[in-house]
């Protein structure tokens, strides 16, 4: 997923007041894992489906 994409989610979450910590436990997974998703540290196939389920869930259209 390009950086962009992750500049997005993250703008969409500021807008709406929204926590990593909330959006993790939607996903999942940890508050710090998601941090290393949106910073890019990690980008495997997984954090890549993380990626689209916070674009589906912030409903955030991707090329």
């Amino acid at each position: 997923m390009p950086l962009d994409t992750r500049a997005l989610i993250k703008s969409e979450m500021f807008k709406r007041n929204l926590k990593q910590k909330d959006l993790a436990e939607q996903l999942g997974i940890s508050s710090a894992y998601l941090g290393e998703v949106l910073r890019g540290k990690k980008d495997g196939p997984r954090a890549q489906n993380h990626l689209k389920h916070l674009c589906v869930i912030l409903d955030i259209e991707t090329r």
